[in-house]
């Protein structure tokens, strides 16, 4: 399965794929620098643009087979998803 989402929580993230949820005990930061083509969304979240299907002001959803997921974004990183989702168009 390919990966769709990253998620911070506490003191380890989760790596998730359609269909399973892996934690680990890398930080979002070191996913962010170990995935450059990954969309920072939140200061807990990475996104795989490749399975970005909508957008909206607010979040955006990504899927894969059945299973879809909306994830928020930040005010913060607002402008940056923006542009990385142009960029891949």
């Amino acid at each position: 399965d390919a990966v769709l989402y990253i998620e911070s929580r506490d003191r380890f993230t989760l790596v998730h794929t359609a269909s399973k949820s892996y934690p680990t005990s890398s930080t979002i930061s070191n996913w962010s620098k170990e995935l450059p083509s990954f969309v920072r969304t939140h200061r807990s979240m990475l996104v795989n643009p490749e399975h970005v299907v909508a957008s909206s002001k607010s979040g955006l959803t990504v899927a894969q087979g059945d299973f879809s997921m909306e994830i928020p974004i930040s005010r913060t990183y607002s402008e940056s998803v923006a542009e990385a989702l142009v960029a891949k168009a």
